[in-house]
C-alpha cells in the first residue's frame, strides 16, 4: 500500500494522492514524510499484519494475518500478537474498539484515505492508550471516547501522523512526561476538554495542526520543551494556547482566533517565558498575555486572517460540522508570506495548500497549518 511505502505524493496530472495499492514510478511532491513510514521498521524481522472486522478471523495465526484475504478480526487480539519491528493495517470501517498498545518499534496504520478507518469507543474509554516506545499510528480516524490518544511515562519517541480525533469527551491527546513525541498533520475537533494537554514533555514537535470547536482550549503546554509550528486554532474555547514554565518551548509561524478569553496565554516566572514570534492572533477577546509578549514586529495582533470558509457549507463550525470547514487564506490574508523563513527551508513546501487554494507554499512561508 501506498501508505505503508511511505507515499504521499501523486503519480496523476491531477495531483491527486496516490490511496490504497501504490502505483508504480516517480510521486510528485512526495516530500520528506515518505520516510516516516519506516522510520522503525526492521525487514529482517518485521512482519505485515492485517485486521478487517469484516472477513477476519482471530483463529488465524501471524503467517495467516500477514495475507490481507486472511486478516484477524478484532484490533484487540491482533494487538496482542504484535512483536517489536510489526506493522498492524486496520481495514476500513467503522469500529467499536479501543486500543491499548502495550509493544516497543510497532506501527499502526489505517487502511486507505483518511477516514476509511475510523475508531468509536464507548465514551468511557481512551481511544488509544499507548504505553511503549517508538510506536508510530498514521492514518486513522478517531471519533468519541474520553480522551483520544493518551500517551503514558513509557511511550517515547512516539508519532503521531495524519489523524482526525473529534468529539471526545476529554482531552485529544494527552502527554505525561514523554520525550521526543511528534504529532504531524492532525485535526482535532469538539474536544470538550483540550486539542493537545502536555505536561513535562521534552522535545515535542507539533506541527501542522488544525485545533477547532474545544470547550477548554486549543493547545496547552506546561513545562515542556520543543517546537510547535504552522499551527492553526480557531475558536478552541477560552484560550487558543497556553504556555505555563516552558522556556525551552518555541512557538512560531502559526495562527491563534477566535476566542472567548486569550489567544495566547503564557505564566511563567523570570527566565521562564517561552519563545514566540512570527503569529497572527485575532478576533480573541484579548490576544495575548503578557502584553509585552506581543512587542515583536513579527506578531500580528487584531488581525483577521480570512479565512476562506470557516464554517463551510453546512454552517457549522468544528465539532460535528468539522469535515467542510476550510480554514485556508484566501489570497488577501495577512498571514500570507509572514513565516519566519522560506517554505523550503522549514519544509512546508512540496505538500502545502494554505494560501494558494491547492497550489505549494513558494517564497516566505505563509502562517498556519499547511495540508
Amino acid at each position: 500500500q501506498a501508505l505503508l511505502l511511505g507515499l504521499t505524493g501523486t503519480t496523476a496530472a491531477s495531483g491527486t494522492p496516490d490511496l490504497g495499492m501504490a502505483d508504480l514510478g516517480y510521486h510528485y511532491a512526495n516530500g520528506a514524510r515518505s520516510l516516516a513510514a519506516i522510520q522503525w521498521r526492521d525487514a529482517s524481522t518485521s512482519a505485515l499484519l492485517h485486521v478487517d472486522a469484516t472477513i477476519g478471523n482471530d483463529e488465524y495465526t501471524r503467517i495467516e494475518a500477514a495475507n490481507a484475504s486472511t486478516p484477524w478480526a478484532t484490533i484487540r487480539h491482533a494487538l496482542r500478537q504484535l512483536v517489536p519491528g510489526d506493522t498492524l493495517i486496520i481495514g476500513a470501517g467503522v469500529w467499536n474498539e479501543a486500543m491499548d498498545i502495550r509493544v516497543s518499534d510497532v506501527t499502526v496504520l489505517g487502511s486507505d484515505s483518511l477516514g476509511s478507518t475510523t475508531l468509536k469507543p464507548d465514551s468511557r474509554r481512551d481511544a488509544i492508550r499507548v504505553r511503549a516506545a517508538r510506536v508510530e499510528i498514521r492514518n486513522l480516524a478517531i471519533d468519541g471516547g474520553r480522551r483520544g490518544i493518551s500517551l503514558y511515562r513509557q511511550a517515547e519517541n512516539i508519532h503521531l501522523q495524519d489523524l482526525s480525533i473529534t468529539n471526545v469527551r476529554s482531552d485529544g491527546i494527552t502527554l505525561r512526561g514523554n520525550p521526543g513525541v511528534t504529532i504531524d498533520s492532525v485535526t482535532l475537533s469538539g474536544c470538550r476538554r483540550t486539542g493537545i494537554y502536555g505536561v513535562r514533555a521534552t522535545e515535542v514537535l507539533i506541527r501542522n495542526v488544525q485545533v477547532t470547536a474545544c470547550l477548554r482550549g486549543g493547545i496547552g503546554m506546561s513545562r515542556s520543551s520543543g517546537l510547535i509550528e504552522f499551527v492553526t486554532i480557531q475558536g478552541a474555547g477560552r484560550t487558543g494556547i497556553s504556555l505555563r514554565r516552558s522556556p525551552d518551548l518555541e512557538f512560531r509561524d502559526s495562527i491563534v482566533t477566535g476566542h472567548a478569553g486569550w489567544g495566547v496565554h503564557m505564566r511563567a516566572r523570570a527566565g521562564e517565558a517561552s519563545s514566540l514570534h512570527h503569529l497572527l492572533l485575532g478576533n480573541n477577546r484579548m490576544d495575548i498575555y503578557p502584553q509585552s509578549a506581543a512587542s515583536s514586529p513579527d506578531i500580528l495582533t487584531n488581525s483577521d486572517p480570512l479565512y476562506r470558509d470557516p464554517e463551510g457549507p453546512d454552517g457549522i463550525a468544528g465539532g460535528i460540522g468539522w469535515a467542510d470547514d476550510d480554514l485556508s487564506l484566501s489570497l488577501g490574508s495577512p498571514a500570507i508570506d509572514k513565516g519566519s523563513d522560506e517554505a523550503s527551508a522549514l519544509g512546508v513546501d512540496q505538500t502545502s495548500t494554505q494560501a494558494k487554494h491547492g497550489a505549494p507554499d513558494t517564497g516566505i512561508a505563509d502562517l498556519g497549518v499547511h495540508q
